[in-house]
Formats: structure tokens, sequence, C-alpha cells
């Protein structure tokens, strides 16, 4: 009926400690211009909420719809929030095709942080197509590891932050994962024990267990 009961609680409960919160997409099941607000109102006025949306959000036409009459899709994707010691880019990885887009590799760029988050819903490369919740819209030419880390530089540190993990009990609640200065986090809610969220905190990255 709305967010993972895990997320509902977490947010109630702390959204008057943090400045910012990113969902890594599938934020509703079935998502409603109501359920948009509502979630406004659980995490109150004060809060930066960014979606990089899911398959559930955006891939069908009406929940496309749905999405885009809410205050949450006013900026283009892909887009940089710009927060202390690093630069998160924020993508809409449905609109792509699981592919990371040239914007994203242009923008990483740009930014002067040596760390780089980057928030996205589907995985961007191949090797990771057999640990996530879907396959949903995933095409048959995706990039493999070494394909997507020759369009960033080697002088920054970049972490992907993937939700479209964790969402049955026979799957990880959280894995982490490094290849060279590339460190890929899959984390998401399956309203089951260990559910998690990341939390990001003088430059340091924490799991808190729900």
């Amino acid at each position: 009926d709305f967010v993972s009961k895990n997320a509902e609680n977490f947010i109630r409960e702390y959204s008057s400690l943090v400045s910012r919160i990113i969902f890594t997409g599938d934020v509703f099941s079935f998502p409603s211009i109501e359920k948009w607000r509502q979630l406004r109102e659980l995490a109150g006025h004060d809060v930066d909420i960014i979606i990089a949306p899911g398959n559930h959000d955006f891939l069908r036409p009406d929940s496309r719809d749905v999405f885009l009459q809410s205050e949450f899709s006013l900026r283009k994707y892909p887009f940089i929030v710009d927060i202390d010691g690093a630069s998160i880019i924020i993508e809409n990885s449905i609109e792509t095709f699981w592919s990371t887009s040239k914007n994203t590799f242009d923008l990483a760029k740009l930014t002067q942080q040596e760390i780089v988050i980057i928030a996205r819903h589907n995985p961007p490369i191949i090797e990771f197509s057999n640990i996530v919740n879907s396959k949903s819209g995933m095409p048959n030419n995706l990039e493999n590891i070494e394909e997507l880390i020759k369009n960033f530089e080697n002088n920054k540190f970049y972490i992907w932050v993937i939700g479209d993990s964790g969402a049955f009990p026979d799957m990880p609640r959280i894995m982490c994962l490094s290849y060279k200065n590339h460190k890929f986090i899959l984390n998401g809610l399956g309203q089951t024990n260990g559910d998690s969220v990341l939390i990001y905190n003088n430059n340091q990255i924490y799991e808190f267990k729900l």
C-alpha cells in the first residue's frame, strides 16, 4: 500500500536527523500521485528527497505519468548533487535501459571531488545480472566491467549504489564488490530480517540495520 514498512519506520523516526534521502528505485509496488504526496508528508518538508527511478516507478506508462506529476521529477536526469567530500550523480537507469549514459560520464569528469557516488536502480554491468531482483528491461548488449570503467578517470574513486537487490529472503541484504577504483554496493529492502539502509556521514558510508 505504501513504501516498505521498514523504510517507513526509519523515515518516521530519523528524518529529523538527516538532510537528504535518496531512493534507488521501486519506491512503491503500485505508484499513485497520492503515495508520492504521502512520502513527502512522511519525511517532512525540510528533507531533500531524491528518486533514482526503478521499473515500478517509471517503466509502465501509467506509473511514469504519475511520477512525472510528482515533485520528484523536476530535475533532468542524470543530475549531480554535491555533498560533504563527494559528488552524487543520480541516474534514471530505466530511461537508459540499464546502460550508463554519456552525460553521467561527463558529469563524473567535471566534478572536482575525488569521490563520486552514482545512485541508480539497475546494475550498469552484465556481471551483476544474476544477483538483482528482476531483469526487466535488461538489454542484450549490457557492458561488462572493463567496458564500463574505461569511461572514467583513474584519479577518482567511484561508488555505485544499486537498488534493485535484496527483495527476497534468499538474496543477500547487502553486497559490496570492488574492482580497481570502483566499488559496487547492491542494497535493497525486502521487508525481511537484515534489511538495512546506507548512511553517508563524514566521508564514510555506513550500514544501518532496520
